[in-house]
């Protein structure tokens, strides 16, 4: 018979080959474009149902060893009841409105969380390797293809998109977390090789932001590195010349691909950011700022496409109108109108799009969870085992481009696992072994001097 602990390794291991199959996304939607058209959600279910059959094993086989843990802390505490009370009015929605596939994403999205969450602390440093790298690839073939028609050097009948996530907005979400970490990691990573490749990847992602990308998550990561810039400077007294490095290479990217030939006709964003940029001030403040300096009449979706009509008429739809009763109209609002109902309506609001798919107590829920998920991890800056400002600084870059975008599978699932990230680098087991590692260290330079 095996030991516990060792039954507790396999669980771990296998665990961490599950997620690494997730992480490697991009790779295998080409190796499954061979045979058949995929797509990134289609992996993502596939990894759902490999982990609840695997964890519905472990469970039979170890029900009499597993023991439950009471969560002591109330802001923990807090988060799961709300976790538990958005996922009941999901399963409720289901029943009263439609199933859907959006329902199943809801309960998938904990189980990412929570198996990320189990992570160790080295399983945990190759997994973010190995989701960065991959999204590198997909914008190393988006930037190969500024179309975004066809994988290069694929069958474009079978693969019909070189960004792998469905739509370049979708991508740009997932580019502005990861950039965000990505920098920092290069910034701090002492090993010259994997700095390196650090500095590679923050080119790919960076050029590709700015090749194919909406000013929306570039504007989050412009905010962020400047955030992050004033309160380290107030925080340490001391100017961070490397933040500010990077930053300067960041906007270096915008007028770097202007040397890409016939820019203006491959690319989804056919004018530089800044043009769009101010473009964007003209509509808002009513200025003619493009045309005076640029000659440019206007930029395709500075005026945001229409956004403010669609998160209205989603509004309008959940709420009702004047020949709908009251108790249509209440059910509406406490479980929406069916899982699936934002692709609909495409509110590009998150709050409004969990509304209108599983209701206003859903989405309540969900905000609270991802807010005073926030609170823990600034509570917890000083305690946790590795440094988690980067994650913290992602999660709301994330919220910024997300006001204006929804839970979807492609870029959703991102946002997850670097939450859950964060939440692992906070966990007791985690510390210890960080503080081991550093004792280890010491010694071993006590014993070499």
């Amino acid at each position: 018979m095996l030991s516990q602990t060792t039954k507790n390794q396999i669980f771990s291991n296998i665990n961490f080959y599950l997620l690494l199959f997730l992480a490697c996304g991009p790779v295998l939607f080409m190796l499954l474009s061979m045979i058949t058209k995929t797509s990134i959600d289609t992996i993502f279910y596939v990894w759902g149902i490999l982990f609840v059959i695997f964890y519905a094993i472990y469970f039979v086989l170890n029900l009499k060893d597993i023991k439950v843990k009471k969560i002591k802390d109330k802001l923990l505490l807090t988060l799961a009841i709300f976790l538990i009370v958005g996922l009941t009015f999901v399963l409720i929605s289901s029943f009263v409105k439609r199933m859907s596939i959006s329902a199943l994403q809801m309960f998938l999205y904990a189980l990412l969380f929570f198996s990320v969450l189990m992570l160790k602390k080295e399983q945990s440093k190759i997994f973010l390797f190995i989701l960065i790298s991959n999204f590198a690839l997909a914008c190393l073939f988006g930037i190969m293809d500024p179309t975004n028609y066809c994988i290069p050097g694929f069958n474009p009948d079978c693969v019909d998109s070189s960004l792998f996530f469905f739509h370049a907005n979708y991508s740009q979400a997932i580019a502005a977390i990861l950039i965000i970490i990505l920098y920092h990691l290069m910034i701090k990573e002492k090993n010259k090789i994997l700095a390196t490749v650090y500095v590679f990847y923050f080119v790919i992602i960076g050029l590709w932001m700015f090749l194919n990308s909406s000013s929306v998550g570039i504007t989050a990561v412009f905010l962020i590195m400047l955030a992050n810039i004033v309160i380290d400077w107030i925080r340490t007294k001391k100017f961070p010349i490397k933040v500010f490095l990077v930053f300067l290479a960041y906007i270096g990217f915008a007028f770097l691909i202007e040397l890409y030939p016939n820019i203006y006709n491959l690319r989804t964003a056919h004018y530089n950011y800044f043009i769009e940029v101010i473009d964007v001030f003209d509509n808002i403040f009513g200025t003619n700022l493009t045309k005076t300096w640029f000659g440019i009449e206007s930029v395709p979706g500075s005026n945001g496409w229409e956004r403010g009509s669609l998160l209205w008429g989603a509004i309008a739809a959940v709420w009702g109108n004047g020949s709908m009763g009251f108790g249509e109209r209440l059910i509406n609002n406490l479980f929406g109108l069916g899982g699936g109902s934002l692709s609909e309506l495409r509110p590009h609001n998150m709050f409004v799009g969990g509304w209108v798919d599983f209701g206003i107590v859903f989405a309540i829920c969900h905000y609270a969870i991802i807010i005073l998920g926030l609170v823990f991890l600034i509570k917890n800056i000083k305690h946790a085992a590795e440094d988690i400002v980067p994650y913290i600084y992602a999660i709301i870059a994330y919220l910024f481009v997300t006001m204006f975008g929804s839970q979807l599978v492609y870029h959703y699932i991102y946002f997850v696992m670097i939450f859950a990230l964060a939440f692992n680098k906070t966990k007791k087991e985690n510390i210890i072994e960080q503080k081991r590692i550093g004792y280890e260290i010491l010694h071993r330079e006590k014993e070499q001097q």
